[in-house]
């Protein structure tokens, strides 16, 4: 195994037990703190949505960017995206959403927002390392 690839295996083993720790000690008090009788539209219940998994979205973040930095942007991004969906199966698991009005485009528009979301910040955090690079694969700030 090279040492990309175990640098890779370990920061995905060690973001799906952080986020296991920020689910259940953060996230799940944030969205009951959040989740208040108020009526709202569909842009509305959207955007609460994304405040709902505020703490999700940061820690995905950090642990794209700490992955993208330890084995560069791509490589990185990829393991990044691995940790986030792992994290978000066990979530989905957890949570056992059900849609009694079945699956309309509101509901595929949450569980988007809850599911996929989280795995693109950490893609976009894993690639932000690129962005301090120069042309020549330096860093742009010395």
């Amino acid at each position: 195994m090279s040492s990309h690839a175990a640098k890779g295996t370990v920061g995905v083993v060690v973001a799906v037990f952080g986020w296991a720790l920020v689910y259940f000690l953060v996230a799940h008090s944030w969205a009951l703190y959040i989740a208040r009788e108020t009526t709202v539209g569909t842009a509305g219940l959207i955007g609460m949505e994304i405040v709902r998994i505020t703490p999700t979205l940061v820690y995905f973040l950090i642990v794209g960017l700490v992955i993208g930095r330890l084995v560069g942007p791509a490589a990185g991004a990829r393991w990044a995206a691995l940790a986030a969906a792992i994290a978000m199966a066990v979530e989905a698991l957890l949570e056992l959403q059900i849609f009694y009005g079945g699956i309309d485009p509101l509901a595929v528009a949450v569980l988007a927002v809850d599911y996929l979301l989280p795995i693109a910040v950490a893609i976009a955090g894993a690639l932000v390392p690129r962005l301090w690079q120069n042309a020549d694969g330096g860093t742009v700030a010395t």
